[in-house]
C-alpha cells in the first residue's frame, strides 16, 4: 500500500479513519517533528469506559499533560531515574532469575513471572516492601490485572458500548 499511496495515508476501519505511517523518515517526521498534529491517541471504548478521563495511558490533551507531569514528578520524588531505583530493579531481577531457575527447564509462561517482578518494583518504590512471587495478594492482583487487560483488549472490549 505504501508503493501505491505513499508513506502516509488514511485507512478506514469501518467508519473510523486511521492514519498509516510507513518508514522511519515518515514516522520520525510525524511523531517527533509534528507531534502536536500526530501525537494524540485514538479512542478505545473499553478503556475509556473503564477509566474515564482519569488515566495517563489512553488520554489526550491538556488533562493528559497535567496528569503526566504529576506522575513523572511523583515518580522522580520516589527515586525514578536515580541509581537507587536501578538497584531495586536489579535486586528484583535476581528474584525473577531464581523463580525461573526453579522451573528446572520445564515450559513456563513468563507473563505472570514478569508481571509480578514489575509489580514488585513498583511496590518497593511506593511502599518500601516487596512481596514473594507466590504471595496470594500479589498473585491475585497481577492475575486480575492481566484478566482485565485481556477482556479490554479482546474484540468485545474493542466494540464495548460507550456511555
Amino acid at each position: 500500500m505504501k508503493k501505491k499511496y505513499g508513506p502516509v495515508f488514511t485507512l478506514y476501519f469501518g467508519s473510523k479513519p486511521g492514519v498509516v505511517i510507513c518508514g522511519y523518515k515518515a514516522v520520525k517526521e510525524a511523531l517527533v517533528n509534528q507531534n502536536d498534529v500526530f501525537g494524540d491517541r485514538g479512542d478505545y471504548p473499553a478503556f475509556s469506559n473503564f477509566l474515564g478521563d482519569h488515566d495517563i495511558s489512553f488520554a489526550n490533551g491538556d488533562g493528559w499533560k497535567h496528569r503526566r507531569h504529576f506522575a513523572l514528578t511523583t515518580l522522580r520524588h520516589f527515586g525514578m531515574g536515580k541509581r537507587s531505583v536501578e538497584d531495586k530493579i536489579l535486586e528484583e531481577a535476581q528474584y525473577l532469575i531464581k523463580e525461573l531457575k526453579e522451573t528446572k527447564g520445564s515450559p513456563v509462561n513468563p507473563l505472570f513471572c514478569l508481571g509480578r517482578a514489575v509489580s514488585n518494583v513498583t511496590c518497593v518504590l511506593l511502599y518500601g516492601k516487596r512481596f514473594d512471587h507466590r504471595d496470594k495478594r500479589l498473585v491475585a492482583i497481577t492475575e486480575s490485572t492481566f484478566g482485565n487487560l485481556l477482556i479490554m483488549s479482546s474484540k468485545w472490549g474493542a466494540v464495548s458500548i460507550t456511555k
